[in-house]
Formats: C-alpha cells, sequence, structure tokens
C-alpha cells in the first residue's frame, strides 16, 4: 500500500503558517517553502543536482529535481 504526500499550496501571500517539517508550495511564485514551528523558511531550487542552502539556522538543504 502506497502513501500519499500532502503539499500546502495557494498563492505566497495566502500560505498558512507551517509546522515543523511541513512543506508548502506557492502557485504564483513557483516557491517551495519548509515550515520550522516559527517562520516559513523558503527552500530555493536549482537545476538537477544542484544544492541551496535556505541561510536557515546554517541548515543546508538538498534538492533535486527529477526531470
Amino acid at each position: 500500500m502506497s502513501n500519499k504526500i500532502q503539499i500546502k499550496r495557494g498563492r505566497k501571500t495566502d500560505l498558512p503558517q507551517l509546522s515543523a517539517g511541513e512543506l508548502g508550495f506557492a502557485v504564483d511564485t513557483d516557491e517551495v517553502f519548509i515550515g520550522n514551528g516559527e517562520e516559513n523558511a523558503n527552500i530555493p531550487l536549482g537545476a538537477k543536482g544542484d544544492k541551496g542552502n535556505n541561510g536557515t539556522n546554517g541548515v543546508n538543504v538538498y534538492i533535486y529535481l527529477l526531470m
């Protein structure tokens, strides 16, 4: 049996405060956010294999786009 992962999405200005570890997607700006319990941290997306650093608490976030 497979599980479904749901991500909150909507316009950037309408995204709610995300819980820690919860993902959000801004459909108008194509930005991805992850909640840390206090704010929505932007996760920069790059080309396949590029690394992004969201600058939050020195945590590196790696996003790989599979095309």
